[in-house]
Formats: C-alpha cells, sequence, structure tokens
C-alpha cells in the first residue's frame, strides 16, 4: 500500500510555472519559450533534488528512493517521487506544469512491485533511447 505525503516544512516553495514562461518585458522583445522551458526543468529537478536530500537526511534511503512515477491524467501527467519504501511506498507529489493528481484510491492501491515495475520500465526508455 502507498501513501502521499507532503513535502517536507524546510522544503523550498515549489518553481512557479509563470516566472519561466513569461512575456515579452519591451515591445518587440522575443522571448525563447524552448531556453525558458529548459530553466523550468532544471528549476524542477532542482527542487525534487531539495526534498529527496531532505528525506534522506532524515534515514529515508532505498534502491527506488527518488525513483519518479508518471501517470496519465486528462493531458498531462500526474507526478510523484517516491521517498520511502520501508513500512509502506511513500510518495511525494511534484506538481509540475498543471500540477496533476491521481486520485487517492489509485495511490493507495500502489504496491512495492509496481513500483519497482515502473522503475525497470523507465530504465529500459532511458536506455533504449541512447541506444538510437
Amino acid at each position: 500500500m502507498a501513501q502521499e505525503f507532503a513535502p517536507p516544512r524546510t522544503a523550498p516553495p515549489f518553481p512557479d510555472f509563470g516566472d519561466y514562461y513569461c512575456r515579452p518585458t519591451a515591445p518587440g522583445e522575443k522571448v525563447d519559450y524552448h531556453a525558458e522551458g529548459l530553466k523550468y526543468e532544471a528549476a524542477v529537478k532542482g527542487w525534487v533534488e531539495a526534498v529527496l536530500a531532505i528525506t534522506k537526511a532524515q534515514g529515508y534511503v532505498g534502491p527506488l528512493v527518488g525513483t519518479m512515477l508518471h501517470f496519465g491524467v486528462c493531458d498531462g501527467y500526474a507526478q510523484y517521487v517516491v521517498f520511502k519504501t520501508r513500512g509502506g511506498v511513500g510518495l511525494i507529489h511534484v506538481p509540475e506544469g498543471d500540477g496533476y493528481r491521481v486520485p487517492a484510491a489509485h495511490i493507495r492501491g500502489l504496491t512495492l512491485a509496481d513500483v519497482k515495475q515502473q522503475a525497470k520500465r523507465q530504465k529500459a526508455r532511458i536506455f533504449a533511447s541512447r541506444e538510437s
């Protein structure tokens, strides 16, 4: 059984999407939305790493800690990061983009085997993309 937890109180605030996909500040100015998107992705990754550093300092460690789980929702994804696997799977919501979430019943139904399977699929996708 899995459970969703709030980020640690000492975690930095989540990056605001609006701070990265900005509008031109001067007439005729061009905004490089691709570059802004990359900056936002880097900021989100930094937030996840900061949250994991805090949870690891609290003793939450393991081979699956840090695994990102993605669930299709509407026109995007609900994203969660695994921060503990002992005593049930612990997930922290990553409110990237539209901040989609899956229903609590879906989270409660996840098992450690489900998390392992999704982690294995992600690794296979990463290595397949490197080979092509």
